[in-house]
């Protein structure tokens, strides 16, 4: 697991871009937490265990209109994305709680 900070790359829904960080050991804990207490509904918690090890940048664009939200997240310069739907509301809530706390 890379020490660093995830950085983040934020843009609102006014199209204003802001950046912050993400305490990888927390956010990997918060979605080990949701793996485990949601094992019905687990898809994205899971992925998002797998992959947070090794993320350098996550980017949430909420500017764009698109039918199914995502994120798009840089790992050692590859760039993916992850469809997450609106209804997962408590890894949203996670993913936005960070983005309030950036600048």
């Amino acid at each position: 697991m890379k020490k660093s900070e995830i950085v983040l790359q934020y843009i609102d829904i006014t199209g204003k871009e802001k950046r912050g960080i993400i305490k990888r050991k927390e956010f990997l804990e918060r979605m080990e937490n949701f793996k485990v207490n949601y094992p019905s509904n687990n898809k994205i918690s899971s992925e998002l265990v797998k992959v947070i090890p090794y993320i350098d940048t996550i980017m949430i664009d909420k500017s764009r209109a698109r039918d199914t939200p995502f994120i798009i997240y840089v790992i050692d310069k590859r760039v993916s994305w992850l469809d997450i739907n609106a209804n997962h509301r408590k890894i949203w809530k996670c993913l936005e709680n960070y983005c309030k706390q950036s600048n």
